[in-house]
């Protein structure tokens, strides 16, 4: 009888301490598992947080590129130049898409470019006014000031140079329909049309003519 109370007393003192034991371990446990995962949602909160101030950083200037592009096309809609046409394309929803535009420039009369209507595209960047938008002709499209991709190299057009964000649509065709007649030799953007105007007016002025023919009106 006293080897079993003493078998017993030793058994329950020693199921009593790993069940403590254990015990605890769970409740270490838990309490890390719930630290690790308040932290991680912390800083799931943060980032989210994060991108919402970033969000909230750009949408003041993309709605400034978007409230003075409204301005713009009201404008143009109300007071344009003859002969010209400018409109804001298609998303691919459907709805309109202000920053880029497809215009049509007319040649000056009694210029070698009077007999077409040059298309072009303007797309306008998301820092827009501060920034100048990119006007394109056709690629290849032959003038001294035009770069094989069809960039036009225009002085009001770089933010470096004349660029300055009171400048409107109105404007900005205007002088690229200027720039068409009066080539600028000191900013030259391909070597075919530049070498031509600089050295041989007559070549020059049959492609430019041929070119024109292509785009009639």
């Amino acid at each position: 009888f006293f080897f079993l109370n003493y078998f017993l007393y030793y058994y329950f003192n020693f199921f009593f301490f790993f069940f403590f034991f254990f015990l605890k371990l769970f409740y270490i446990f838990f309490f890390f598992l719930f630290f690790f995962f308040l932290k991680k949602k912390k800083i799931n909160n943060d980032k989210t947080h994060h991108k919402s101030v970033l969000v909230s950083k750009e949408e003041p200037m993309s709605s400034l590129c978007l409230q003075r592009l409204q301005e713009e096309r009201k404008k143009w809609r109300k007071d344009h130049p003859f002969g010209f046409y400018a409109k804001p394309t298609k998303k691919v929803d459907g709805s309109m898409n202000l920053q880029k535009w497809e215009a049509g420039i007319p040649g000056k009369e009694n210029t070698i470019w009077h007999e077409g209507v040059f298309p072009i595209t303007i797309e306008y960047p998301d820092e827009y006014p501060s920034k100048p938008p990119k006007v394109k002709f056709p690629a290849g499209f032959y003038h001294p000031n035009i770069y094989p991709s069809g960039t036009v190299c225009l002085s009001i057009l770089n933010e470096d140079q004349d660029w300055r964000p009171a400048i409107t649509l109105k404007q900005i065709v205007l002088g690229v329909q200027d720039l068409l007649d009066s080539p600028n030799p000191n900013s030259p953007a391909q070597e075919p049309a530049w070498r031509a105007f600089s050295r041989n007016k007559a070549e020059y002025e049959k492609k430019v003519i041929t070119q024109a023919k292509q785009y009639a009106k």
